[in-house]
């Protein structure tokens, strides 16, 4: 705040900021409190410029004129005979929070106030009313929150100031009223009967909120007026957007449009694009807050002028939980609309504006879209055909939707159903299907609801709605975006119609070209084998366009496809590619290799997904080239793995680091040492209490080796003759059924001489594994031959 200046029954008294207070100033012409504030000292003179004055207060029924103490304040003389002041009590400097959904005597709600950015001093109001946070007990899942706080003492007195006051909250299940200490909270009485709190944020604590006492309401000073945020004439909240997905997540954001000062007409915008208020519901809807307000009508047209729409707040899965203050709304030539803005109904918990935006087509949907042939959308296609371990159907959560879309089964052109689809088929639990009909060819660009079938019905929530043309050739597109929970969208296989293909006798054109040297470049770090399968799963090299012959990198080293299956596989997609079967040599020239896939949820399943054959070519500079193609349309999300080994320019048999780690050998067990948590870099020579050792090449039993599982070389160890070969590496479960239970990422083994091996160890991707020693290879060194390079090192553990 800054200085004030008023009036009192016309004569000057004082408020409000500037850089010179005598020229910018607010005015107060109300005189009217309980307990009249005075200066205890003369005003100053023109010539004392800003002085500090101490403030008394007395009570009508006191007989002392200071009955307490105020906070002091500043104080000039202005030309023109009056006087103008500041002041930072937190009684006149405080934003107003009414809140009555925080009564003790509500309940049934979760709003978290850990989730709210608490800056400053607050005022709490009751539909307008003074309330007080409470002094006593709460219990369990009151005030609409899961721990209901209280005040650990009573408010304080005029006189007292501002006071430091203990916070508690108790369990449901407890007997302690004050089981639970949230931060403590500074606490002000106000002349006016009313308190102000500076509340903070409590603890990540499971769902805390400040409660308010009922048996405390009192009317407001009619004097009293309400400090609420100022708001803009255009809107751009990226949180406003009905595409994100915090509520449904559990990331309440606090924004609260009750708390914001609507002045006007406004336009919404998000990220800078022209959105609207939606004209519909989605269920779980989240726009910032924990209510989502939508328009209860339908938008007007240009000719149609101002409007008024009435605004309802949707909760969980009830669209029309509240009725907010209706609304004005007026079309605008540009194609976008204005609204007049109020502050929201206060009974309403936290609510906020939706927007939605929606992108017009600058070329036509039916001449730019991606074909998406995955019969697994079928409707008569049940999850259970996808379902694994009791935990996963398919889900187009996980799909990165990025434009325009033409549904295909098997090659033949389809279209989503528009009738119920039974829960549990799709391929998912819950399938997306419309809940209107399609559009004609002379609707254009149409937006149709979307319905999710669930235990509660067929319509039993309703998903984001999507944009539809139909178009010429008696097909449709759709805009996909992504649903709000783990559900796909349905292709209705009783309107499935031929589509024109190639004639399977027609001779494609030879290339004439060397693919050796006629190329194009893949660089995409996350087709890697050795990369956390979890981290990516939106590829899909379905959707790309495959044309021609393909050389693939890692982070810019040279990279080939991988020749080797890895448990839960993925490669950026669900379904990891590789080949089955060697690489070519350079004699061989082109050939063709059968490309087969593993599950990124599966470890058991290498092989047991089959891809379309790919033509390969080995190249001079120890490289290879791919003529890879769409794979399988029945695949789900499959994506081309690759894989990368760092040159070996240098022989490792002579740079290596040593490694002596007896309790890695397949006759120890009771400790669980992880391989994956290690810095593994380079090659590594195995010993025994100094005597070399090698890896086993049979089977582990689980929990050798003090890991959970051992890890063993699935193929024999290399002649020298052999140089740099790569071998598969498996493990076991101590409750498996096999020796390779599952596939860790291959390695690189080299035979040296001297009767040694040396091995390029990598860190293995999950559950406590350890690289095994067999204790029947062990050794003596011969010191006469036993290399000591420059490079090597040695590391004995014990």
């Amino acid at each position: 705040v800054g200085l004030r200046s008023g009036f009192c029954a016309g004569q000057s008294i004082s408020t409000a900021v500037s850089s010179d207070p005598c020229s910018d100033y607010n005015t107060i012409d109300d005189c009217w409190r309980d307990s009249g504030l005075w200066l205890n000292g003369p005003h100053p003179q023109i010539e004392d410029g800003v002085v500090t004055r101490e403030v008394c207060g007395g009570y009508y029924w006191g007989g002392n004129c200071c009955d307490f103490k105020s906070n002091p304040i500043r104080v000039k003389a202005c030309p023109g005979n009056y006087y103008i002041s500041t002041s930072d009590d937190p009684c006149y400097n405080y934003e107003s929070l009414d809140r009555p959904w925080r009564a003790t005597t509500e309940s049934g709600l979760w709003i978290c106030d850990e989730s709210f950015s608490w800056s400053g001093w607050y005022r709490l109001y009751y539909y307008g009313m003074n309330i007080q946070m409470t002094e006593t007990c709460v219990n369990g899942y009151s005030c609409n929150s899961g721990i209901g706080l209280w005040l650990n003492g009573p408010h304080p007195q005029i006189e007292d100031g501002v006071v430091t006051r203990e916070v508690c909250g108790g369990d449901y299940w407890s007997e302690s009223c004050c089981y639970y200490k949230s931060k403590p909270i500074r606490v002000k009485a106000c002349p006016g009967n009313y308190y102000v709190y500076e509340l903070v944020k409590p603890q990540d604590y499971w769902c805390i909120g400040y409660c308010t006492d009922v048996s405390t309401i009192s009317q407001t000073d009619s004097i009293t007026t309400t400090t609420l945020t100022p708001g803009s004439s255009i809107t751009d909240d990226y949180w406003r957007s009905t595409l994100n997905y915090m509520y449904w997540y559990g990331y309440i954001t606090g924004h609260d449009d009750t708390r914001v000062k609507w002045d006007g007409w406004y336009r919404l915008f998000i990220n800078g694009s022209s959105a609207q208020m939606p004209d519909w519901c989605v269920s779980y809807m989240s726009c910032g807050g924990f209510s989502s307000l939508w328009l209860g009508g339908s938008h007007p047209g240009v000719e149609d002028g101002v409007v008024t729409r009435e605004v309802y707040g949707s909760h969980y899965d009830q669209c029309s939980q509240y009725t907010s203050n209706p609304i004005q709304v007026k079309a605008c030539p540009g194609h976008y609309y204005v609204y007049k803005l109020t502050r929201p109904n206060v009974a309403i918990p936290l609510p906020s504006y939706c927007a939605v935006p929606f992108s017009t087509p600058s070329v036509d949907p039916c001449d730019s879209y991606t074909s998406l042939d995955e019969p697994w959308r079928s409707t008569d296609n049940p999850y259970y055909n996808y379902y694994y371990n009791n935990y996963y159907t398919m889900c187009d959560y996980n799909v990165e939707w990025n434009g325009w879309y033409r549904l295909f089964i098997n090659g033949q052109s389809t279209q989503m159903s528009e009738s119920c689809v039974s829960q549990g088929m799709c391929g998912t639990y819950s399938p997306l299907y419309l809940r209107d009909p399609h559009p004609q060819l002379e609707d254009g660009v149409v937006t149709r609801h979307v319905c999710m079938s669930g235990w509660n019905g067929c319509c039993g929530y309703e998903s984001h709605p999507i944009q539809v043309k139909a178009c010429p050739g008696d097909y449709y597109v759709y805009e996909f975006v992504r649903p709000m929970e783990c559900a796909a969208y349905c292709a209705d296989v009783r309107n499935v119609t031929p589509t024109s293909t190639i004639d399977p006798t027609t001779v494609l054109p030879t290339v004439s070209s060397d693919p050796c040297t006629d190329y194009n470049t893949i660089d995409d770090y996350w087709r890697d084998i050795r990369q956390n399968p979890y981290q990516h799963t939106e590829h899909d090299d379905r959707l790309v366009e495959w044309n021609g012959w393909y050389r693939l990198y890692l982070n810019g080293e040279s990279a080939q496809m991988s020749e080797w299956c890895v448990s839960y596989m993925g490669c950026g997609g669900y379904t990891g590619l590789y080949l089955n079967g060697s690489h070519p040599g350079l004699e061989d020239g082109v050939v063709t290799r059968d490309v087969v896939g593993s599950h990124i949820w599966y470890y058991d399943q290498c092989g047991s997904y089959r891809s379309n054959p790919v033509q390969v070519k080995a190249c001079p500079g120890d490289y290879y080239v791919y003529e890879l193609i769409t794979p399988d349309v029945s695949l789900e999300g499959p994506s081309y793995c690759a894989v990368s080994f760092s040159s070996t320019s240098d022989d490792p048999c002579y740079n290596y680091e040593s490694l002596d780690r007896p309790w890695r050998a397949t006759n120890e067990s009771g400790l669980w040492i992880c391989d994956e948590y290690f810095s593994w870099s380079g090659w590594y020579r195995l010993y025994y209490y100094g005597m070399n050792i090698q890896m086993p090449e049979t089977c582990v039993n689980g929990y050798s080796c003090n890991a959970d599982s051992g890890l063993w070389l699935n193929g024999p160890h290399p002649q020298i003759e052999d140089g740099v070969v790569t071998r598969e590496v498996c493990g076991g479960y101590y409750w498996g059924g096999g020796c390779c239970d599952f596939k860790s990422k291959p390695i690189r083994v080299k035979a040296c001489p001297g009767n040694y091996f040396v091995y390029e160890l990598v860190n293995p991707q999950y559950w406590c594994l350890g690289y095994c020693t067999d204790v029947s290879t062990i050794s003596q060194t011969d010191p006469t031959t036993t290399p000591a390079g420059p490079n090597a090192t040695f590391c004995k553990f014990q």
